[in-house]
């Protein structure tokens, strides 16, 4: 019995399949780490993507060679255009709702903002984070959404129960 692939005999007869189930995860953890090799090799073979070992590469932000950070951030199309997309690492997704640009500060409406990859480098992710304290301290999205000003200016001080409620239907 001992003779058997994958078989361990402290394990009984079970020890095959628990074996399999072993060798099964290490195979999907290889190709795993393949796709991800694979990924790197793409963005390090690019000048502007790349990452030398002391994290140096090119800042999306200010396009400056510096000291960087990879992570997601939210960019509307006018920042994108104004960029480009070489420094891009990927563009996760496309967000249909209003929401604050990481890049300018402003909010853009809906269908116009991209959640995207990409290094930035110590001075634009302190601009971020100042922007973002601002904007939380001005009221967040509550003050700076377009619906919610023009439903303010149309229903008054009351405008969130109004419109939350059938009493638009009741006309009170």
């Amino acid at each position: 019995m001992s003779n058997r692939p994958g078989w361990v005999p402290e394990w009984g007869e079970k020890g095959h399949a628990i074996a399999k189930e072993g060798y099964e995860e290490q195979e999907r953890k290889r190709r795993n780490s393949d796709h991800a090799k694979k990924l790197r090799r793409m963005s390090q073979s690019d000048e502007q993507r790349s990452i030398n070992k002391h994290n140096e590469g090119f800042c999306y932000g200010c396009a400056r060679r510096d000291y960087i950070l990879s992570s997601l951030y939210y960019c509307c199309e006018k920042c994108m255009h104004q960029r480009g997309l070489e420094g891009l690492l990927a563009i996760v997704k496309h967000k249909m709702s209003e929401d604050l640009c990481d890049f300018c500060g402003r909010m853009s409406r809906a269908g116009e903002l991209f959640q995207i990859n990409c290094s930035l480098c110590n001075r634009c992710r302190d601009k971020m984070i100042a922007w973002h304290l601002r904007w939380k301290e001005e009221g967040g999205r509550d003050a700076h959404n377009p619906l919610l000003k023009k439903q303010k200016r149309k229903w008054g001080k009351d405008y969130k129960i109004l419109s939350q409620s059938n009493a638009r239907k009741l006309n009170i």
